[in-house]
């Protein structure tokens, strides 16, 4: 049986205590039902795993942990993010999670002029507890960041700003295992647009900005199956790096 991981956002030491928030204890006391003594892992997020066990003090409503162990995982070196357009419905969450448990370093949710859900704040929050859950699951140690809801443009003008590398998914660019002029080494900024794709104007601008349309499948794909798909195109090729 695996074990049982629970989200902590502080640095763990050996014989700490650390507290769950409302939330992660009502899992962990109500949903996994554990009891004093019982050893789970704690991650916060940002590298730091803990095998920690459940002690007396812990109530009702707050689970309470000893550390026992700790450690810290290095950052994986690939630094990919998937700016997209937001899939309807319940499809938000399979593509974060799908993205999270692939490694993508971030998340950006992009607004488009064919965007039929609209990103605002409160859909950020939404993703970002997604991405506490996906890393949970798959025991992601760094956490995929979620970015601040944009306007594809606007982003797509601070990326280029910043001098990064700009990929345009298009079913209609350039089939993605004929792209050969690639840095590998520099960060990735990847553009997916709604199910309506980008406009006319949007394409134009984006390409007058510098980004490669490319291509991953022959045909039109949902949100987030663009999404997870170039996502593994790019990262397949990250890792043979490492």
């Amino acid at each position: 049986m695996s074990i049982s991981r629970f989200y902590a956002p502080e640095v763990f030491a050996v014989g700490s205590s650390v507290k769950l928030d409302t939330e992660q204890s009502r899992h962990a006391l109500k949903s996994r039902r554990l009891k004093a003594g019982d050893v789970v892992e704690l991650l916060n997020g940002e590298g730091q795993v803990a095998l920690a066990k459940l002690i007396d003090k812990s109530s009702r409503s707050a689970a309470i942990f000893e550390v026992n162990e700790a450690r810290t995982d290095i950052r994986p070196e690939n630094d990919l993010t998937i700016a997209a357009a937001v899939p309807k419905g319940d499809r938000q969450k399979v593509m974060v999670d799908m993205l999270a448990q692939l490694g993508v370093a971030r998340v950006v949710p992009l607004n488009c002029e064919y965007s039929s859900t609209r990103a605002n704040s409160k859909l950020v929050e939404k993703w970002r507890r997604l991405v506490i859950e996906s890393c949970k699951q798959s025991g992601r140690t760094w956490f995929q960041e979620t970015g601040d809801s944009m306007e594809v443009l606007a982003y797509a003008k601070q990326v280029h700003e910043q001098g990064l590398q700009l990929i345009l998914a298009d079913h209609q660019g350039e089939a993605w295992q004929e792209v050969s002029e690639y840095d590998e080494s520099q960060r990735i900024v990847c553009l997916v647009g709604p199910e309506g794709g980008f406009s006319e104007s949007e394409i134009e601008i984006l390409l007058a900005l510098g980004a490669r349309s490319v291509a991953v499948a022959p045909n039109i794909l949902r949100i987030e199956t663009a999404a997870v798909a170039i996502a593994t195109a790019i990262l397949t090729r990250l890792i043979k790096l490492v």
